[in-house]
């Protein structure tokens, strides 16, 4: 799984509609979303964590400049640390010299709010009138540690599938009409059996997928990763081990998914080259990539409805502001910024994400005239679950991804493996009390 997947796109018009504005000049004096007496009306600077990569600071500094033109209050200088952004953040954090104001991943949010790093901006977004409700579900809830806000959404993605189009055409495939609307395993398998090739060897020339989200083949089996509290991890039942089973079979018995190497190498590439019949992460991270990178036609398709179901996995980007701040009304007037209408403004200056406050979603991103069918992340909110967020994310995503690849690898028996990973996740667990 890509760990930093997810944000922003190229550059364009910065000017917000007049509906926002209209708005957010309701909501606060200065457009900002405050009070309209606030607690200090005095100039503060802010320091504002980003990504500083070539395609990313600029859609930031296109946001700072239009929230410098909306109020004079606050000031705010990027604290852009590159490379090794997410290294040298919590460094920063641990030392008392962060930046008042973070873009990070969710996955973030647990450990960081576990070590004491994060304010509770719950009540001081009620202040400004923003409303959760404004955004997507998920959106806001994957930024609640005990239902309280520790953070805003900047953008979100739902892990649904890219494909190449010009490949089932060329192997006499005929897709009817949004045929991923209804589409099971059964159907899955025969289409992609008609697309993946075999050599003499008996190896994969063509592969009809290169792989499988993570979580979702639990979900979609009826099998839960975790229980409600996230104390115990519950994938050593019938419906885990069957969901391991199938993507073993991906690959050994249905033949449309690669072997691990050395076997099954297509040659001369993968995905790019055209060789790939559907792309496992089809999430909105390939909105800037795939229009320069590919030379056949593609777009973005839902996941099959598996036997209990489809839940596409949701994953999001977002701010979090430093609970040490010397500025804390300073920095939640830049967050409330940012999960409104500076939404508008990244997206028109490219984001490679889906906004999570609904207005801009709704409305411009789903505008935009490239070659994606769009409302296809958004219809994937429909049945789609929440990663299992917990403070030690990244530790147990390793020993679900250890396992999984030893039963492709044939190392280890489906049942083996699902035994395996419910014993080390819940030794995880017990390190690491829920977060309150």
């Amino acid at each position: 799984m890509n760990r930093r997947s997810l944000l922003l796109r190229g550059l364009g018009a910065l000017t917000p509609s007049p509906a926002v504005l209209v708005a957010l000049t309701a909501c606060a004096p200065g457009q900002t979303g405050q009070d309209s007496k606030p607690a200090d009306s005095a100039p503060v600077t802010v320091k504002f964590g980003v990504r500083g990569t070539a395609d990313i600071k600029p859609l930031f500094d296109a946001a700072i400049a239009d929230f410098a033109q909306r109020q004079s209050r606050v000031k705010v200088e990027l604290w852009v640390n590159e490379p090794d952004y997410y290294t040298k953040l919590p460094v920063a954090f641990a030392g008392g010299d962060a930046p008042d104001v973070a873009f990070t991943t969710s996955r973030n949010l647990l450990p960081w709010q576990n070590k004491g790093w994060l304010a509770d901006v719950t009540t001081a977004l009620s202040r400004r009138k923003v409303k959760t409700s404004d955004w997507f579900e998920l959106a806001a809830q994957e930024w609640q540690v005990g239902g309280k806000q520790h953070g805003a959404t900047q953008g979100w993605g739902t892990g649904i599938l890219g494909i190449n189009k010009t490949l089932f055409k060329n192997s006499g495939v005929t897709l009817r009409p949004d045929f991923d609307a209804t589409w099971n395993h059964d159907e899955f398998l025969r289409l992609l059996k008609q697309v993946a090739k075999t050599g003499a060897d008996g190896n994969l020339t063509i592969w009809g997928i290169d792989g499988w989200q993570q979580w979702m083949n639990f979900w979609d089996f009826g099998a839960e990763v975790l229980n409600k509290e996230k104390t115990k991890c519950l994938v050593n039942t019938p419906e885990g081990i069957a969901a391991l089973q199938w993507v073993h079979d991906l690959s050994w018995s249905h033949r449309v998914a690669p072997r691990p190497a050395p076997l099954d190498r297509p040659p001369g590439g993968g995905w790019n080259e055209g060789q790939v019949g559907l792309f496992q992460n089809g999430g909105p991270h390939v909105l800037p990539a795939w229009p320069r990178q590919l030379q056949f036609e593609y777009d973005v398709v839902l996941y099959p409805i598996g036997p209990k179901g489809r839940h596409h996995r949701f994953y999001s980007d977002g701010y979090v502001v430093w609970k040490e701040s010397k500025q804390p009304e300073g920095a939640v007037d830049l967050l409330a910024y940012l999960a409104g209408p500076g939404q508008e403004v990244i997206e028109k200056a490219g984001g490679r994400s889906i906004p999570a406050y609904k207005p801009t979603a709704e409305g411009l991103f789903l505008q935009s005239k490239q070659p994606f069918t769009r409302t296809k992340w958004i219809d994937a909110l429909k049945g789609a679950k929440l990663q299992p967020l917990v403070v030690p994310f990244d530790e147990m995503t390793d020993v679900f991804n250890t396992h999984q690849n030893n039963v492709i690898a044939q190392k280890e028996s489906a049942k083996d493996a699902a035994a395996q990973i419910e014993r080390e996740v819940n030794v995880l667990l017990a390190q690491y009390p829920p977060s309150k």
